[in-house]
């Protein structure tokens, strides 16, 4: 059972890691969605992104599905989807220095990572104009938390 476990931990940091470099690769964050949802008293947040390819095609892909938010409140929504851009970009921060440490003698190492998102890629700040949507009954409330807490972020950053 424990190993079935974490394989599961393994597949989810696997599947987190490279949707964040979709995240990080693309051209323009279009759309952001969160749902939020409680089963047994714990509250769920899905974020999915809608991205701008380099082909100019739009790509959906769910970057966190696995928020739990300390309650349903439009500000633990608002930081649920923020912290989704902050683990992500640790993962690719992580992906990056083991790439580094693996191929430290190898003549290729450079085109390896040009391949691999850097953190900053994943900066909230590239949330600032894109289209919010959510599924909550307090929608107004969400966005009005969530894009105060983007200003807020990027205030920070410079």
């Amino acid at each position: 059972m424990k190993h079935i476990k974490n394989m599961r931990t393994v597949q989810l940091t696997i599947a987190k890691t490279l949707a964040a470099m979709c995240v990080g690769k693309s051209i323009k964050i279009k759309q952001v969605h969160s749902d939020e949802t409680s089963k047994r008293q714990s509250h769920i947040t899905n974020v999915v992104v809608g991205l701008l390819q380099a082909d100019n095609t739009l790509k959906t892909i769910c970057l966190a599905g696995d928020l739990i938010c300390a309650d349903g409140t439009a500000e633990e929504q608002s930081k649920g989807v923020i912290q989704s851009f902050s683990d992500g970009g640790r993962l690719l921060e992580r992906w990056y220095s083991k790439t580094v440490k693996m191929y430290e003698n190898d003549d290729e190492k450079e085109d390896l990572l040009i391949e691999i998102s850097r953190k900053e890629s994943l900066s909230v700040c590239r949330l600032l104009g894109c289209y919010l949507t959510t599924d909550s009954c307090n929608a107004a409330k969400v966005r009005i938390c969530f894009n105060s807490a983007i200003y807020s972020c990027c205030i920070c950053d410079i």
